[in-house]
């Protein structure tokens, strides 16, 4: 029984400390000026999430990667802005006017949203 008991608690402890680390959206990166920077890799928008200070936002995408992304920006289901598909090594800049709130911003492409190249940007 005691043994029983020490192999469960043994278990546990690695499970609890997995579940705790995964815990939590990442702290947004807050930008400041007109341009906002991302960087576009195997399923990964950096950074993941962003807060804008102003409405008129020049966005400057480079894809690091070795595949194809571009991205969207979609409030309320709604398409808002796309910047266009990048090869790899390639950038481009898309000047869009946001309203304030909330959109989510992630790569169209075959299933790379559902492999978590996705992200939110927040107008303030």
């Amino acid at each position: 029984m005691v043994r029983a008991r020490a192999r469960h608690v043994g278990l546990a402890a690695p499970l609890m400390v997995a579940a705790l680390a995964g815990c939590g959206a990442p702290d947004p990166v807050t930008v400041a000026g007109p341009t906002l920077d991302l960087r576009l890799s195997e399923y990964r928008i950096a950074p993941p999430a962003v807060v804008v200070r102003r409405r008129r936002v020049e966005i400057r995408a480079r894809n690091t990667g070795i595949l194809t992304h571009n991205v969207v920006l979609e409030r309320a289901g709604r398409r808002v802005r796309v910047v266009p598909t990048l090869q790899p090594g390639r950038a481009a800049r898309v000047s869009v006017t946001l309203a304030r709130g909330s959109y989510r911003m992630y790569c169209s492409i075959g299933n790379h949203d559902d492999l978590g190249m996705y992200g939110t940007l927040t107008v303030r």
